[in-house]
């Protein structure tokens, strides 16, 4: 839905019909995407698009740098709201997040003894102080890449099915730090955040301003969702991290000289 979306917005020398073509396709993949993404009801990549939606006009103010008036970004959040509010009406995304309600409970109230570990959530949140504690033991260089799933295999506390059938701890960052400590993660953080705030901070000439958005937008949603996914290390993770990120990549290997002027027209 955010490739979609960009293809929508992304401005390119088309003629006029070609140029409708293009916002008729991305228009039919963002209807789409919007459906795939409630029927999944997966809640992960619902808090990582509300995170995307929420920073994104403030991103691209910044990004633009333009007198953007107030009311502009206020009717911005005013219909962001609007939009999540009709789908919290949504029989289906009542449902969904109804079901987590006490567990949410607990885990706001630092309870964590009395999360059910039979819940979604509440699985997550057994798997993460599992994580923890391996993490207390080695915190400088990690206990090795295969350390999530001893986690889970040597734990006391987790139930047996879990122990059995579970290989991660559907949290991307925990797992990170388990397996390659404080050092590793500096360098697999390092090469995720810094090509996107490069992006971002490059002129009008190198990057336009679209694309500065969309490196960001990527980036929030990709450290947003593996929150609670383990996608640094999944198959269908790595081909949504080279995908997306294969693109902000690419601007930093191409020289601004070789780059035309976004403001001018073409030859």
């Amino acid at each position: 839905m955010i490739a979609a979306v960009f293809l929508f917005l992304a401005k390119v020398n088309l003629n006029h019909k070609l140029l409708l073509l293009k916002k008729i396709i991305a228009t039919a993949l963002i209807i789409f995407f919007i459906i795939i993404i409630v029927v999944t009801q997966s809640r992960q990549v619902w808090l990582a698009l509300v995170a995307c939606l929420f920073l994104a006009p403030l991103l691209y103010t910044v990004i633009s740098r333009s007198a953007t008036s107030k009311q502009v970004i206020f009717a911005s959040y005013l219909a962001l709201a609007l939009a999540m509010a009709a789908a919290a009406n949504l029989d289906i995304v009542k449902d969904r997040v109804a079901a987590e309600e006490y567990t949410l409970a607990k885990v706001v109230n630092l309870e964590f003894d009395a999360v059910p570990n039979t819940t979604s959530i509440g699985l997550r949140v057994h798997l993460w102080l599992e994580g923890w504690e391996w993490i207390q033991q080695r915190p400088v260089l990690g206990s090795g890449e295969d350390a999530r799933e001893l986690v889970i295999s040597q734990s006391d506390s987790l139930p047996e099915s879990v122990r059995a059938s579970f290989t991660h701890l559907h949290n991307s960052h925990i797992e990170t730090v388990l397996s390659f400590g404080a050092v590793g993660a500096v360098l697999v953080y390092f090469l995720m955040i810094w090509p996107p705030l490069a992006t971002a901070a490059s002129s009008a000439i190198s990057v336009k301003k679209t694309w500065r958005v969309f490196s960001l937008i990527a980036l929030v949603f990709w450290l947003t969702v593996n929150c609670f996914e383990s996608y640094f290390y999944s198959a269908n993770g790595l081909y949504i991290f080279t995908v997306f990120f294969g693109i902000i990549y690419s601007f930093r290997f191409v020289s601004s000289e070789d780059r035309p002027d976004p403001d001018q027209p073409p030859p």
